[in-house]
């Protein structure tokens, strides 16, 4: 038994259980909102979304919470095209239930939107929200934090218009690092990368500009600095970028095929990076690799 294909899934690696997990993602027939959990062998079916559970969607932001031992998430969208409603209820699942923390439209949540990036901060032991489009495709600036008590407003400026993609810690300048994208930079469909850092209280311009590479693609900081995934979609080939806080380094070897979309995230306890599904021109994709530092390998 394992996922069926999804592209967009919320992803987390989860101390806890010792499981990268995926919740929901839209599939061939719709949005899912079904909640699985890989452990490096097998996939375990941990909540088929009957029950009291979030409501289908893909996009929703899926945080590991080591301090209370929880997995928190927020937001998505309820259908993809025309007529899409994001959402921006909070839930927690515990390891073995949800736990339904604010409804949709609740005072006091961050503002709906779509393709936030988000992530753990252990210095401050909080969830990370920041930036995102509305409807109407204009770039939202904002940065919330969670706590497990109340969603706050901790920095308004955001990255100067530019779009983050994920929020993963960086063990080499040990802050939480956001590898941001200039929109109007567009050339070729490919953009160039920056890093950002967050100072506790806002974010600052880390290093130069990086790689370039195709809009909304994922990033995980490994233990030896971040790794970002280039699905390409239908316009160049996947390719593997890392950082080990000097430079860049396009990655040689065998790689997943060309598809957006896809869920990543990094298993601590294994020292793997861990890929699932996404989409591609001939569909959605059910397919799991992994990373183990210099090269990837088909597992499902």
């Amino acid at each position: 038994m394992a996922p069926a294909a999804r592209t967009n899934p919320g992803v987390t690696w989860d101390s806890v259980s010792g499981m990268t997990l995926i919740f929901g993602g839209n599939g061939p027939a719709g949005p899912l909102n079904d909640l699985w959990g890989w452990d490096g062998v097998t996939w375990t079916l941990l909540d088929n979304g009957s029950g009291v559970a979030p409501s289908k969607r893909d996009d929703g932001q899926l945080v590991a919470d080591p301090s209370r031992g929880v997995v928190v998430m927020h937001g998505g969208r309820s259908s993809t095209g025309v007529g899409a409603e994001a959402l921006n209820d909070t839930w927690e699942w515990d390891g073995s239930a949800w736990r339904l923390f604010a409804n949709d439209g609740t005072a006091g949540q961050p503002p709906e939107r779509i393709h936030p990036a988000s992530g753990w901060d252990p210095v401050s032991g909080r969830v990370l929200l920041t930036g995102g489009l509305i409807a109407d495709s204009s770039i939202l600036s904002d940065t919330w934090a969670f706590d497990g008590q109340a969603w706050i407003q901790v920095d308004a400026a955001g990255f100067g218009g530019f779009i983050p993609l994920d929020l993963p810690w960086d063990p080499i300048d040990e802050c939480v690092i956001a590898v941001v994208f200039d929109p109007a930079g567009l050339a070729n469909d490919l953009v160039s990368a920056e890093l950002w850092r967050w100072s506790g209280s806002g974010w600052e311009p880390s290093v130069p500009p990086g790689p370039t590479f195709s809009p909304i693609q994922p990033t995980v900081g490994t233990a030896d600095g971040l790794l970002l995934t280039d699905g390409g979609g239908e316009h160049v080939d996947f390719v593997t970028w890392t950082w080990d806080g000097s430079a860049w380094t396009r990655m040689p070897g065998t790689m997943p095929s060309a598809r957006n979309g896809q869920a990543l995230a990094y298993d601590e306890a294994r020292d793997r990076v861990v890929l699932f599904g996404g989409f591609s021109a001939g569909g959605d994709l059910a397919d799991l690799w992994e990373w183990d530092g210099t090269s990837w390998e088909q597992r499902v």
